[in-house]
């Protein structure tokens, strides 16, 4: 058998059917996930088209000890079948690591936003059973995967020397020569190059709000392998003592005012988006529960989170820090930092702490960054019976809040309770007692889920009304991050309803409803907390008190690996934080709806009212971890 054919076979053709595989699934991974892109058509094909390049260039990093293996190999007298079933077998490793990376990406992109990282692992420990469920309501991902197994077995037919033994008709000071260039070629392209293979480094090469169309899910996944954590550097856009009166990152209350002792209840509605108890919205689930509270509430119509996932939700709420990093606070590099995290305040002013969530006994690391963020007491679903185990993420909602409701009448009041939601989590489950109560416009499972977690909390209030503590109870609702489940929704996502959630404040001491159309968001929890309970301490909050309306309100949110955005009642600007540069400008209108400024005056007006508090904040919350001061005596 001649050399030609035995690398025609075992190395080209398996080389092409790779960058196939990656082109292949980015044209899926595109449609399935169309909404989460701009519409200008030259652009993705100029991004689809700078792509081909960018999968060649990840296929040759990842055959590159499978070249030297064949070039080696080349050295014998014969290429026996054992050399070739080795070379089979790194392919077949090769070949399936690509393939489920990427095809699983199609899928999971919708979910934060950023191509497959670390992260995934930590769902798939987490949730086997959800990943069962998600095969199930979605059975084209059961035919893709048959589909990629004949593809796998007819790769392998086709690349494959079965009968005979290849004997090279290469000189071997010609193979010595070709694995010298080889090696000092690779070389070359990974110490010139090498920042064009990260994912960071794709806003250099294509437009912004792009970049996840042109990595692919194997390089992002690789890559998060090789960075671990993400370790900050700090900016120098101002002195320290300007960048705290631009953005001041602790607060602390009138210190001649009396803690009030209130009690506070904090509920984390997992995946709610601010559409779904937006009353003016005809397609919004049945909430009647909510609905009425909210008529007795104040309501924040233009509320944030500062995130795209519940672990960095849960973060900035409890901590008041936002997410400009990949991880969490509590789980990332700077975790041994000391913080003045509001939990820790209230446990000195005498609170107890406490924090409930359905789901298993360190359900995403949520025990240890609770109890790191001040937490005193965690509660978890694990000593429930099966009957009421959703079988994918934990215990339903309404059984778990009466168990909340029950375990409230023994905490010692005041008391800081925090109860995350999960009900309301792909793949939706609710008791099947009552899969015939909910009904669903156009029958999403996503808006059956959140009627059935209002069901949950009205059977709640009914259960705790008459108790001794709720008079004195003020009780907060957010989202944890907004939904992304269906496409009805997904096509409405743009820069700014991507992270649009609902926040109200419910105390029945003061039950008029209140609307409020100042900016509000996840990092001003913890110093509306402090300000509701009055307590002296100093608390860490890039953010302020929801009632607050001296001030100008704003947030910041990291929308992609590249992209930092900062976002007001009327206006979001975003920046290039690799490349540090002002980008698109866009009003806010009705609806979430989105209108580009062109105008250089009015460009010009914003840049130099909005671009230093942005730099400002970046400054603060890079610079402060990098320091370790997000703390104050």
């Amino acid at each position: 058998m001649s050399t030609s054919l035995f690398l025609k076979k075992y190395l080209f053709a398996r080389f092409l059917i790779v960058v196939a595989i990656l082109q292949v699934s980015r044209v899926l991974f595109f449609i399935f996930n169309r909404e989460m892109f701009l519409s200008d058509n030259d652009e993705i094909a100029r991004t689809f088209l700078k792509s081909l390049l960018f999968d060649f260039l990840s296929t040759l990093l990842y055959f590159t000890p499978y070249i030297c293996l064949i070039l080696l190999f080349l050295l014998f007298k014969t290429i026996s079948k054992w050399h070739r079933l080795f070379l089979t077998l790194y392919f077949s490793i090769l070949f399936w690591f690509v393939t489920i990376v990427s095809f699983v990406d199609i899928y999971y992109y919708k979910f934060n936003l950023r191509r497959i990282n670390l992260e995934a692992l930590q769902l798939i420990h987490d949730a086997h059973a959800s990943i069962y469920n998600f095969a199930l309501h979605n059975p084209s991902s059961i035919v893709l995967l048959f589909l990629l197994i004949g593809i796998f077995i007819i790769s392998i037919y086709k690349t494959s020397i079965f009968h005979h033994n290849v004997q090279p008709t290469i000189a071997k000071k010609n193979v010595i020569i070709y694995l010298s260039i080889f090696i000092s070629t690779i070389s070359i392209i990974l110490w010139q190059f090498a920042k064009y293979f990260s994912p960071l480094s794709s806003s250099l090469i294509v437009a912004p709000g792009y970049t996840g169309l042109y990595t692919n899910s194997p390089q992002a996944f690789i890559y998060s392998f090789r960075s671990g954590w993400t370790y900050v550097k700090p900016l120098h856009y101002f002195s320290d003592e300007e960048a705290d009166q631009l953005v001041p990152v602790f607060y602390a209350n009138n210190p001649n005012v009396t803690p009030n002792k209130r009690n506070i209840v904090l509920f984390i509605l997992e995946s709610f988006s601010y559409s779904y108890l937006d009353i003016n919205n005809p397609n919004k689930p049945s909430t009647p529960f909510f609905d009425s509270l909210i008529q007795h509430s104040t309501f924040f119509t233009n509320a944030y989170a500062n995130n795209t996932t519940s672990a960095n939700g849960l973060c900035s709420i409890l901590s008041g820090i936002p997410s400009l990093i990949n991880q969490p606070f509590f789980s990332s590099a700077y975790a041994g930092n000391p913080i003045n995290a509001i939990a820790l305040a209230l446990n000195k002013n005498a609170y107890e702490t406490s924090f409930f969530l359905g789901a298993n006994d360190d359900h995403f690391g949520f025990k240890k960054g609770t109890k790191l963020l001040g937490i005193q007491h965690y509660y978890n679903g694990e000593a429930f019976p099966a009957s009421q185990h959703d079988g994918t993420w934990g215990i339903y909602d309404e059984p778990f809040l009466q168990y909340f409701a029950q375990e409230s009448n023994h905490i010692q009041q005041p008391f800081f309770s925090v109860f995350f939601t999960i009900s309301s989590h792909y793949p939706f489950k609710i008791p099947d007692a009552l899969l015939n109560k909910f009904g669903s416009k156009k029958n999403h499972d996503n808006e059956r889920a959140v009627s059935y977690v209002d069901y949950a909390f009205r059977n709640y209030f009914d259960s705790i009304k008459n108790t001794d503590w709720f008079q004195n109870t003020i009780f907060i609702f957010t989202g944890d991050h907004v939904s992304k489940e269906n496409k009805k929704e997904r096509v409405l996502f743009n820069f700014n309803s991507y992270y649009h959630i609902p926040i109200f404040i419910f105390d029945p001491q003061k039950p008029n409803p209140v609307t409020i159309t100042n900016l509000v968001q996840h990092t001003d929890i913890p110093a509306t907390v402090a300000y509701l309970t009055q307590i002296k301490d100093t608390i860490l909050s890039f953010g302020q008190p929801f009632e607050d309306t001296t001030k100008y309100h704003y947030t910041i949110n990291r929308y992609s690996e590249n992209i930092v955005q900062m976002i007001d009642t009327n206006t979001l600007i975003q920046y290039d934080i690799i490349n540090n540069k002002m980008l698109d400008i866009y009003r806010i209108d009705a609806n979430d709806q989105l209108t580009k400024v062109t105008d250089e005056n009015e460009i010009k007006k914003i840049e130099n009212k909005s671009l230093p508090l942005l730099k400002a904040y970046m400054q603060q919350y890079f610079n402060r971890l990098y320091y370790n001061k997000l703390y104050k005596k």
